[in-house]
Parts: C-alpha cells; sequence; structure tokens
C-alpha cells in the first residue's frame, strides 16, 4: 500500500513539473505585445508609416500603413495560426506604393505558419516569406 501511495505522489508531482512549461493557447508570450514591422524578406525600404501589429489576448490587430486590420490567432510553441483578416477600405495615395506595400504586407501576414522571439525582435515566417518585426518600445520616432 505504501509503494502505491508513494508512486502516486512521485507521478503526481512528475505531471505538475512536466506542465509547469507548458503555455495554453491563447495564453501565450505574444498576448499584450506591440510591434512594427522593420522588414519585409530583408527589405528594409518601407513606405510611409511602417506596419504595426498588436496581440491582444486570442486577437491582433494593427495598422497596414493605410488601413487598420483585425483577426484572430492561436500559438502553440513556435507555430502560429491566424484566422482570417478583416480591413477599412480607405485608399491611401501618398505616399507612392503604399497601397501595394499594404497589400503584399497583408498578404504575407495571411500565410504564416511559425515565429521566433529573439530579444526585441519578432520575425514570422509563412509561404517562403519572412517579416521582421521590432518592439514597440524599442522604436524610435
Amino acid at each position: 500500500m505504501k509503494i502505491k501511495v508513494f508512486l502516486i505522489i512521485a507521478l503526481i508531482l512528475l505531471a505538475s513539473t512536466a506542465c509547469q512549461g507548458f503555455t495554453p493557447i491563447g495564453q501565450d508570450q505574444l498576448s499584450g505585445t506591440e510591434w512594427v514591422l522593420v522588414s519585409i524578406n530583408t527589405d528594409t525600404d518601407l513606405v510611409g508609416s511602417p506596419p504595426s501589429l498588436v496581440f491582444e489576448g486570442d486577437e491582433l490587430s494593427g495598422n497596414a500603413s493605410c488601413n487598420i486590420y483585425r483577426g484572430s490567432y492561436q500559438v502553440q510553441g513556435e507555430t502560429l495560426s491566424l484566422g482570417p483578416l478583416a480591413r477599412t477600405e480607405m485608399y491611401c495615395q501618398d505616399p507612392a506604393g503604399v497601397m501595394d506595400q499594404e497589400d503584399r504586407y497583408l498578404e504575407m501576414l495571411a500565410a504564416v505558419d511559425s515565429f521566433t522571439l529573439a530579444g526585441s525582435s519578432l520575425t514570422i515566417t509563412g509561404g517562403g516569406n519572412i517579416l521582421e518585426f521590432q518592439f514597440r518600445d524599442n522604436i524610435q520616432e
């Protein structure tokens, strides 16, 4: 009987220790953070106001350079899954190329499948594309 009780206690302790590093979906390391795009596929020549990305709870939002966008997301490990993205439908003429940049950014964002955090940098990848972000507090405006 003492051996069974000991084994049960040992299994409970082992299970609780193993679960300490587990982060449930929706309660991830991205929630509550705000990012600013610094490069698209290593291209740092961004047009106009750089896109932003905010994670809050299980939703993401931001400014895509002209329009505001919003959607849902889930994190599991380093896998990032985004729900459909919705955006406002304004058209911006200035600076030239801003709408092309916005369309490209949102298409790439919709195709993401993984992310990496390194200090104040966030890298999101998917579909052969790389979006590099800096934490909002580290951007000098």
